[in-house]
């Protein structure tokens, strides 16, 4: 009697678009954007901010998606350019759950076909991601930009 090896984990940017846990998520966030107000609640969410009052990589991130369920595409660019990023990838996920099994094995086998191009793609945008908060928090530190806009 053979036995197969142990099948491998999608890398981690498959598993974020193919998989029900990501898409409970990205339903959650965009439920939020649009129920919550634009302005925030009133809390500093972020505690690298709280205690230095110089923006952290994801500052600005929560009410750039919040403007956006709201339709405020300039504002929330404004406030962080990954925002349309992290709800359009949110809507993806969703999307992609709800239109079913078939579905979602077609797209996992176009994004498996080349599993380091995804990890690739995936490791830029977090390199993106990190470097536009280093440029942005020495700009702020610097005094060049004021923070938060």
């Amino acid at each position: 009697m053979t036995t197969s090896p142990p099948s491998k984990p999608p890398p981690f940017a498959v598993w974020l678009v193919t998989r029900p846990a990501p898409a409970l998520l990205a339903a959650l966030l965009l439920g939020l954007s649009i129920l919550l107000p634009v302005d925030g609640l009133g809390v500093d969410l972020c505690p690298f901010y709280s205690l230095t009052h110089l923006p952290c990589p994801g500052c600005g991130l929560t009410r750039s998606v919040t403007h956006l369920g709201h339709l405020q595409l300039h504002e929330a660019i404004a406030l962080h350019p990954f925002g349309p990023v992290v709800y359009a990838l949110a809507a993806f996920a969703l999307l992609n759950t709800l239109l079913g099994a078939r579905w979602r094995r077609a797209v996992e086998a176009t994004l498996t076909r080349d599993p380091k191009l995804a990890e690739r793609v995936f490791a830029l945008a977090l390199l993106a991601f990190i470097g536009f908060g280093a440029v942005r928090l020495l700009a702020a530190g610097a005094g060049w930009i004021d923070w938060p806009p």
